[in-house]
């Protein structure tokens, strides 16, 4: 065996030894927190006042954060994506890429290299017509968002908050697309001007 075969060896057995370690710690400290969690309870019977959750404790959610607060893995909780959220952003995005598209198209009128322009003019008429466009992945994004919002549950077509998630992933990514675009056509006149 040589040098770099026992290295990583080495490695590999160091790396084990480690998640070993991490997996011996987790679990004996979920063994104090079960420990914690029994003389809790038994001291709660023996005042007679076992802690339970209310209605109004489990119908807000209360209960469980408190259970979340006292873990000590820390979740990000996502913000309500309703579909009037996902409108909001919408109309958020759409302002956005407008006012980016207006200081691009600043830039046709100074004495740019043709290469310059041309990226120029991709970027704000990709912009406009992601924006503006009835037939647009965000005009239609914006429609699916209304459906699901509108009352009376018959329609069997009606988007679930899964299929606007999905649909929002792909809106992100075309926005991102364009951002991305708006940002090389900042670079490439910064660097024509400089």
């Amino acid at each position: 065996m040589g040098f770099m075969s026992l290295t990583k060896h080495g490695l590999g057995l160091v790396l084990l030894a480690s998640v070993g370690a991490l997996s011996v710690l987790y679990v004996s400290w979920k063994c104090t927190q079960k420990k914690e969690e029994r003389k809790e309870k038994k001291g709660a019977k023996k005042d007679g006042k076992e802690k339970t959750p209310k209605l109004d404790d489990v119908a807000t959610g209360d209960a469980i954060t408190a259970k979340v607060d006292d873990s000590p893995v820390a979740f990000v909780a996502e913000p309500s994506c309703g579909p009037a959220a996902y409108l909001q952003r919408v109309q958020e995005e759409r302002a956005r890429l407008t006012g980016r598209c207006d200081d691009a198209e600043k830039y046709q009128c100074w004495n740019l290299s043709s290469d310059v322009l041309e990226r120029v003019r991709s970027a704000v008429g990709q912009s406009i017509l992601l924006t503006t466009n009835k037939k647009s992945t965000l005009a239609t994004f914006e429609e699916l968002c209304r459906v699901a919002m509108a009352p009376g549950g018959d329609n069997p077509y009606r988007p679930t908050m899964n299929d606007l998630a999905a649909f929002w992933d792909l809106v992100e990514k075309q926005v991102k697309n364009i951002d991305r675009l708006f940002d090389e056509v900042h670079r490439s006149v910064e660097q024509e001007t400089a």
